[in-house]
């Protein structure tokens, strides 16, 4: 970040300012300017922001009754194969499970990654959900209860922006549709969905980075190959592609993006295309960026 940038960012009525050591007195200005037209308080240094995590989780772990559960739930899913209802729902089941559906995906998209592939999975019986689908989807809830001071946590130390791409191929034992999941992070933890965006909007406000070009990393060498590798024309092997995905190799060609090779073992994505277990779950938190809070005095 350049020395005469401060960087303000707000959710709701809350905010955050980052700022070189040397810039206190250009924070103080920008405060003072501040509070001349609202009343402004100001908490010291960054440790958490919000509490979001813990407070959205314990309202809706109590709105859906997932707080009594005593057993220990290590992991948002089991192997367990999710199969379609064969029966016409009740109108109240169906929207009861599109209600805590609704609620994970919230919980997934802004603090807790870790139970997205188990909202995801759980999503596609939204139009006609069994009574085991609702059993599943109270079942991440009391999850995500039971770990509620698991936050997101971005310790500066790795300045750079890091993009991971993973698939589980023919997953769906259904159809043999296969799941795509992706990650990007920034100082350790998830912070966005795309990344050319993410990587404009570093250098819009400044933010010097130490990776300089947008890189993602794959743990499947054959589509590195097909991405780098010059071709003259689309070889037979690659015409079932649909054309929009070679954009990408586009991109890569061009050298606007670089891929690289990552093992499956620490590829951080690889917990967003199946249902991880046992410590390959719990590693797959730490890859993905969440650590378990400090209790608060």
């Amino acid at each position: 970040m350049h020395t005469n940038t401060i960087v303000v960012f707000f959710y709701v009525d809350d905010f955050v300012a980052l700022f070189r050591n040397g810039q206190a007195a250009d924070f103080q200005a920008f405060h003072d300017s501040l509070i001349e037209a609202y009343n402004v308080k100001v908490l010291g240094d960054l440790r958490w922001f919000i509490g979001i995590e813990k407070s959205y989780i314990q309202k809706i772990a109590s709105r859906f009754d997932c707080t009594t559960n005593s057993k220990p739930i290590k992991q948002p899913l089991g192997l367990e194969l999710l199969e379609p209802f064969n029966q016409a729902s009740p109108t109240n089941d169906i929207e009861l499970f599109q209600a805590l559906i609704g609620s994970l995906i919230y919980a997934t998209i802004i603090t807790r990654p870790d139970a997205a592939f188990a909202a995801s999975r759980l999503s596609q019986f939204l139009q006609n959900p069994s009574p085991v689908h609702i059993q599943q989807a109270k079942r991440v809830i009391e999850f995500l209860y039971r770990d509620v001071n698991k936050v997101i946590e971005f310790d500066g130390q790795n300045h750079t922006c890091e993009a991971m791409s993973d698939a589980s191929f023919a997953d769906d034992h259904r159809d043999r549709k296969s799941t795509q999941g992706y990650a990007i992070k920034l100082f350790g933890g998830p912070a966005s969905k795309e990344l050319l965006a993410f990587h404009r909007l570093c250098k819009e406000i400044t933010l010097d980075l130490e990776s300089k070009d947008p890189a993602i990393q794959c743990d499947n060498q054959q589509t590195i190959r097909l991405l780098t590798q010059e071709m003259v024309t689309l070889v037979t092997k690659l015409r079932h592609v649909d054309i929009h995905h070679h954009w990408l190799r586009q991109e890569v060609q061009n050298g606007n993006l670089q891929v690289d090779w990552m093992p499956t073992a620490h590829m951080a994505a690889d917990g967003l295309t199946k249902a991880l277990q046992g410590q390959k779950f719990a590693e797959f938190q730490r890859q993905i960026g969440l650590v378990d809070l400090p209790l608060q005095n």
